[in-house]
């Protein structure tokens, strides 16, 4: 919605407007002053009118209702009556008469009109009353009297007030109005670039200033600041003319720029999205085809890494990029960087640029000089544990303008992070290797833990009835394993454990045969593609070999350590009935428990076919 224009309104007219307003307003004040004084005035002369009928009229009203005179009373009230702030009077003698004095419409007397009663003594019986004066007063002549004193002061202030708007209308006009006039005529006619006429005020002589001497005095420097700033606006108009030209050959040359670091950003990129997800295996080439992209945003000079791992080993080169024709000496990976190329390395990030042997450092133009080069830049960041190097060697002094601080810095964060992770996923290839080893090994023996039994025993038994083979078990039990722990106590006991199981594990090598621990002194032996008599084999040397061990057991009948085993074996026939693999090891084991409990009914020391 268009908003309206506020309407204009000369000073004059607002001052005037002003001036009435506090004209009234004062002669509302005067009023209202005049008012109560007129009120109180009458209110005054009232009370003293009945002062005086208490002195003197009461006597004679005395007199002549006691001597029975009522033209004489009736005289009386028409007196008392004739004052003009007495509007009625009434007398109530005691014998019941009643005299009345004042205007006819006031005979109907209100009794809570405003008045005084006044007690009429009797003059032969003092303290007795002959009757009782009621005297009003007249509220009429009262609104009178306060309404022709507010016309008076009303018609003297209206008067007042409209002389003193007119006077101030007129000099308003003749002082204000018509100088203000003209200084607003030269303001609008103040514009940039043009000169308005100059600023004569027609005002009477004075041998004073005022406000509006300095409003014109105001305009008239804002009139030479305008000229000024026109000179300065079109000196500015060419002076930004030359720069804007300066800033687009500027511009070209900073597009171009970040056009080319645009490239080197997705190159950086690509990259890290490329390491995230290479192999192992893989990694070493992806290094070298990184550094050999970015080495055509940096050209004429050879890229590399160096890493070293701590503090006592030397800083070799990891991963290196250079292409013949550069004049560098070749650089060998895992080679070590020669002494004073790039110093010692304070903790955190660092850079460095040589343009050309003479600002470097004896130390490191003579390492340049080894390597066949006359310029060097390189970032390095030395942590806690590590520090990384990516080094850029020229054969031919270089200005080294295409490299950014910030820039070689991600570059170089992103490999050495990437570094970082490689070592990582190693560290945690190895542990991983470790934990599994852990996972399917008993800690004590080094043999196969039941976990690890319970998966190959299902796996081999599978293949066995997939492809008709036997396979067999050896259940192994130490003799008086009991007695030998509470005689040479449980540390001797553990050698010993470690001793038979040794001897498994020499008699048990061939592949595919799993010597495992389930607990305490009890072992068991896989042996997948043998039959029963080939176990029973196996089984008969290791019995033998234990017993030529001569470990001292004074508890055992033979004076010597000795194991009880148990044999059995799965035969696939065609005519066996079909059960789960589960199902047919379970059975094979169960027999190869009884059979070793049957070794040891018949006196221990021995092998037992089931």
């Amino acid at each position: 919605m268009r908003s309206r224009e506020p309407l204009f309104r000369s000073l004059a007219e607002s001052l005037t407007r002003r001036m009435v307003v506090l004209g009234l307003l004062c002669a509302l004040i005067a009023a209202a002053l005049q008012m109560s004084w007129v009120y109180h005035a009458e209110r005054k002369a009232f009370d003293e009118q009945m002062h005086s009928v208490a002195q003197t009229h009461l006597q004679l009203l005395s007199s002549s209702l006691w001597d029975i005179e009522p033209r004489h009373v009736q005289s009386l009230l028409d007196n008392i009556a004739a004052a003009p702030q007495v509007q009625y009077v009434l007398l109530e003698a005691g014998t019941g008469q009643q005299f009345r004095a004042g205007p006819r419409d006031a005979h109907d007397r209100d009794p809570d009109h405003a008045g005084v009663t006044l007690t009429v003594p009797s003059p032969g019986a003092p303290g007795q009353s002959l009757g009782r004066l009621h005297i009003d007063f007249n509220q009429d002549y009262l609104h009178w009297q306060l309404a022709r004193a507010a016309l008076q002061v009303g018609l003297i202030s209206g008067l007042l007030t409209l002389v003193l708007g007119v006077a101030n209308n007129l000099m308003v006009r003749r002082l204000l109005l018509k100088p203000m006039g003209q200084i607003a005529r030269f303001a609008v006619a103040l514009a940039p670039g043009k000169l308005p006429p100059e600023l004569q005020l027609q005002r009477p002589a004075r041998d004073h200033r005022d406000e509006i001497d300095l409003v014109a005095d105001g305009f008239l420097t804002l009139q030479k600041e305008i000229a000024h700033y026109v000179d300065e606006r079109t000196r500015h108009e060419t002076a930004l003319a030359r720069q804007a030209a300066e800033l687009d050959q500027a511009f070209r040359q900073r597009t171009a720029e970040l056009q080319a670091m645009t490239r080197y950003l997705e190159v950086l990129s690509l990259s890290s999205n490329r390491f995230m997800t290479v192999s192992l295996d893989a990694y070493a080439e992806l290094m070298r085809n990184t550094l050999g992209e970015m080495v055509e945003h940096i050209p004429r000079c050879d890229l590399a890494v160096a890493e070293q791992l701590d503090s006592a080993s030397p800083l070799l080169w990891r991963y290196v990029h250079q292409a013949p024709g550069h004049g560098t000496t070749a650089l060998v990976e895992g080679q070590e960087l020669p002494p004073g190329l790039i110093g010692e390395l304070a903790p955190g990030w660092a850079h460095c640029r040589i343009r050309g042997l003479d600002e470097a450092t004896p130390a490191q133009a003579l390492a340049m000089q080894r390597q066949g080069a006359r310029a060097m830049a390189w970032c390095a960041y030395r942590g806690a544990d590590s520090t990384r190097v990516m080094v850029a060697l020229s054969g031919q002094p270089q200005r080294w303008a295409e490299l950014n601080d910030k820039l070689t810095q991600m570059a170089a964060d992103m490999l050495f992070n990437s570094m970082r992770r490689r070592r990582d996923q190693l560290t945690m290839e190895h542990m991983h290797r470790e934990l599994q080893h852990l996972s399917h090994t008993d800690p004590l023996t080094g043999l196969a833990n039941r976990r690890h039994f319970d998966q190959v025993k299902l796996e081999e038994t599978r293949r066995a009835l997939r492809n008709g083979l036997p396979l067999a078990v050896v259940s192994v039990d130490l003799d008086h394993f009991k007695a030998y722990n509470d005689s040479y106590g449980h540390g001797q006991g553990d050698s010993c454990l470690v001793t038979i199981a040794q001897l498994m594990r020499d008699t048990f090598h061939r592949a595919g045969e799993l010597p495992a621990r389930l607990g305490g002194e009890e072992f068991t032996v896989l042996l997948p593609g043998q039959s029963l008599a080939m176990a029973a084999a196996h089984a008969e040397r290791l019995r033998a070999r234990v017993v030529e061990l001569a470990l001292p057991h004074r508890d055992s009948p033979l004076g010597v350590v000795s194991v009880s085993i148990g044999l059995a074996c799965l035969n696939v026939e065609p005519s066996m009935p079909e059960h789960s693999a589960e199902e047919q090891i379970a059975a094979v084991l169960e027999a190869a428990d009884r059979a070793l409990y049957e070794a040891k009914r018949a006196g221990r020391n021995r092998v037992q076919v089931g």
